[in-house]
């Protein structure tokens, strides 16, 4: 049985991890993390979780962007790294606001859907896929026939 979030919703079912791929790299406090599952029904299931290793002061834009939670100074990880907007000094607050892991999840009938849904559009209207994504899909591509047609083969009008 997997499990997967959305928001703060939990997806269960039964069937197999396709591909897993993150953009977390050395020295950057943000990634995008996802996993593609297969479910026994032959449904996709799409997990994406946005995660942050950044925190921020009482009063900081960014913080109040994202609607983080104030939390007392001595929960926030000692691996988090201070928001370079607000500069917050732990030691001269009693509060901090760390961001957290936001959770989606895609349940799509199709691979078409799948791929669709990794699809970004530039300024002037453009698709691409970026690089996680890209081998996310490589990846379940190897060892699921929908995907490997929906990613490798588009048809176009």
């Amino acid at each position: 049985m997997h499990v997967v979030r959305d928001g703060s919703r939990q997806l269960k079912f039964d069937g197999e991890k396709l591909s897993e791929s993150s953009s977390r790299s050395r020295g950057h406090v943000r990634w995008v993390e996802f996993q593609l599952y297969r479910t026994t029904g032959n449904s996709y299931v799409l997990a994406r979780i946005g995660v942050s290793l950044s925190y921020h002061g009482p009063v900081c834009e960014v913080a109040d962007r994202n609607n983080t939670a104030a939390v007392r100074t001595e929960e926030v990880s000692t691996a988090m790294v201070p928001c370079t907007v607000c500069s917050p000094v732990p030691m001269n607050e009693e509060f901090l606001r760390p961001e957290t892991a936001r959770y989606y999840a895609l349940v799509s009938d199709s691979a078409e859907a799948v791929v669709k849904s990794l699809q970004k559009y530039d300024p002037d209207g453009n698709r691409y896929l970026t690089n996680v994504a890209r081998r996310l899909l490589e990846d379940a591509a190897r060892i699921d026939d929908g995907i490997y047609d929906s990613y490798y083969v588009e048809k176009v009008d």
